[in-house]
């Protein structure tokens, strides 16, 4: 399975693509060893071709809401039971006060 695109200018001016499954050595604007060179690097994610940034955001987009729900996993009955008898009393008391 692809991981990157690669975008390559070769020496006679030529754009070539190029998808490959390891990460390229080479980073954005140096020469390959064929005298190519490198004019972008993507990273390809669920048939999305991503800037390395874009990746990177969505990885922690990713961590961010796996780390939430797994504070609220943490939550025991007791707690919710608190909580949910908490919200009801500031319910009760709101409406009291509207009569």
């Amino acid at each position: 399975m692809y991981r990157y695109i690669v975008v390559y200018r070769k020496s006679n001016g030529d754009i070539i693509y190029r998808a490959r499954t390891s990460k390229p050595q080479y980073t954005t604007g140096q020469y390959t060893s064929m005298g190519w060179q490198v004019l972008d690097i993507k990273r390809l994610h669920k048939g999305r071709s991503l800037s390395y940034d874009e990746y990177d955001n969505l990885l922690n987009k990713k961590r961010t809401i796996s780390s939430t729900l797994a504070k609220i996993k943490t939550i025991s009955l007791i707690d919710t039971f608190k909580i949910v008898l908490l919200i009801m009393a500031i319910v009760y008391f709101i409406v009291k006060l509207n009569k």
